[in-house]
């Protein structure tokens, strides 16, 4: 955040600086060609010198902002690459023969341990039932629902499935018997 917020003053300060002194120069040497002093041709030579000795320098820039973008997504590469991955409970079973009763009992999740989303949430949805949830951005809505397939596991309480514990099964089959449709594509 600091690294773009200082990329974005400084291409701001030097885009300025680099208007202002073709201005001045444009004006500068207009004046001077008005006056006399200097010819046609020098005032040509010298405003395309200006643009060799500027334009290396906006190339420099940019290859700046370029560098950073690529360290800051390499980093996020190498976070994704160290992350454990995902791995089912022991003594795991298969999910077969799905009858489709959910009940949340004592639910809480937080994303750290400073922003709990959800608190002792308690709700059961009957087989073949529709619920909707409507609430403010931010509520926990979308938490809610990705906490079913085990996208997130819940902090405190239990989650089940027919009355079978959503830990209990193995992740594949968990995930294949349900279908999302996520608000973001």
């Amino acid at each position: 955040g600091r690294a773009y917020h200082a990329m974005a003053r400084f291409h701001c300060s030097t885009s300025f600086i680099t208007d202002i002194f073709n201005v001045f120069i444009l004006i500068a040497g207009g004046l001077f060609l008005y006056a006399g002093r200097i010819s046609f041709g020098d005032y040509s030579t010298f405003i395309v010198s200006v643009n060799l000795f500027i334009n290396p320098v906006n190339t420099l820039i940019m290859f700046m902002e370029q560098f950073q973008n690529g360290v800051s997504g390499f980093k996020r590469f190498v976070e994704i690459m160290e992350e454990e991955p995902e791995k089912d409970a022991p003594n795991a079973q298969e999910l077969t023969d799905v009858k489709g009763t959910i009940e949340f009992k004592d639910v809480n999740y937080a994303y750290d341990d400073s922003k709990e989303v959800l608190h002792n949430i308690n709700l059961r949805l009957e087989k073949g039932r529709k619920l909707a949830l409507v609430g403010p951005s931010g509520g926990g809505k979308t938490t809610l629902c990705n906490l079913i397939p085990r996208f997130y596991d819940v902090s405190k309480g239990r989650i089940t499935l027919d009355g079978e514990d959503v830990k209990h099964f193995t992740l594949k089959s968990l995930r294949g018997s349900i279908g999302i449709v996520q608000q973001d594509v």
